[in-house]
């Protein structure tokens, strides 16, 4: 559906994307991820006609569109902060498109009714923009993109102005929309959780690289490189006294989850409880271990009985889960 040739973008001296190469399927729910100024959001911005290409070319189902101006790439995108307008009725914001392509009244009417039904917002078709809430307007802002028939749906960090619980719902409800009408997606996110919960593949962008592309399971538990061992997920890196303690001396890097260390009464390795964070179903416990600090992760409220800070207990370390890197690939 999306092909991404040795794509290359600079602005003025400065080299934003060196050269990306990419293929997106049909129906794929794609994410780019990484930290701020990484180039993910520049990339969003190529395919969907709004910054010009340095070098290399783009495809949409097979059409080369590098050269194309944005309203002639049948691409739709939703901003961070919506871009609905302010004085129009939700049913209007949805319309306004078709309005502008002059599809007939009987034709925008059926349109629109079923995009505003098909993403939960029916009843709220007379209403103003400033009388929704965050995930409403979410909401409009899908529907004004979906009604026009596109088949590719950016989306530009668009949850990050959402509380934490409307956050998940509209998670759910992205997906939920992605499947039912089966278009092809492409989420920018600097948010981990996010990128895990929703994809089907994504790729870690690292200044403008695609460090790795894969599943949400294969970057966790396979990352390619250390940036994305650190990015992806919750990690420990091993200090030398940890990694002589459990024979990886001659490692580079290496890191371990949080998950992969367990507390023992009849554990390998004597450690000490230092802090405790209670975050509910899954809870942090931090401890000293040959003077480096390790977080380890416990599931479920009765995990924390009898431990607090001080305490000083046994734990086990799973060598083979030890990800382990030299000159800067994974090894183990």
């Amino acid at each position: 559906m999306i092909s991404i040739q040795n794509l290359k973008i600079c602005y003025g001296p400065v080299e934003v994307v060196p050269d990306l190469t990419l293929d997106i399927e049909r129906g794929e729910f794609f994410t780019l991820l990484g930290p701020s100024g990484c180039g993910k959001t520049t990339v969003l911005r190529a395919i969907a006609g709004f910054v010009p290409a340095t070098a290399g070319n783009i495809l949409l189902d097979g059409v080369d569109v590098t050269r194309q101006p944005a309203e002639q790439r049948d691409v739709g995108i939703v901003f961070q902060n919506y871009a609905l307008f302010p004085t129009m009725s939700v049913y209007d914001n949805v319309a306004f498109g078709l309005r502008v392509a002059k599809k007939k009244s009987p034709e925008i009417k059926a349109s629109v009714n079923r995009i505003l039904e098909a993403t939960g917002i029916e009843e709220h078709s007379t209403k103003k923009p400033e009388a929704l809430s965050g995930g409403q307007q979410q909401r409009v802002a899908i529907a004004r993109s979906l009604v026009m028939g596109t088949q590719v749906l950016l989306f530009d960090e668009p949850l990050s102005n959402l509380d934490a619980r409307v956050r998940d719902d509209m998670r759910k409800e992205i997906k939920r929309l992605q499947r039912e009408l089966d278009f092809t997606a492409v989420f920018v996110t600097h948010d981990q959780e996010e990128a895990l919960s929703m994809s089907d593949r994504l790729l870690v962008f690292n200044k403008g690289v695609a460090d790795q592309i894969g599943t949400s399971r294969n970057l966790y538990s396979k990352p390619a490189t250390p940036f994305v061992c650190e990015f992806i997920g919750a990690s420990n890196k091993l200090g030398a006294r940890t990694k002589s303690a459990l024979g990886l001396d001659e490692v580079e890097l290496a890191y371990i989850r949080p998950e992969e260390i367990k507390l023992n009464p009849n554990g390998a390795f004597p450690a000490t409880i230092t802090d405790i964070d209670f975050l509910g179903p899954m809870s942090t416990v931090e401890i000293r271990f040959h003077d480096e600090l390790l977080n380890v992760s416990l599931t479920g409220t009765d995990a924390l009985k009898g431990l607090e800070p001080g305490l000083s207990i046994k734990i086990d370390i799973n060598r083979n889960k030890v990800l382990c890197f030299k000159d800067g690939a994974l090894i183990q």
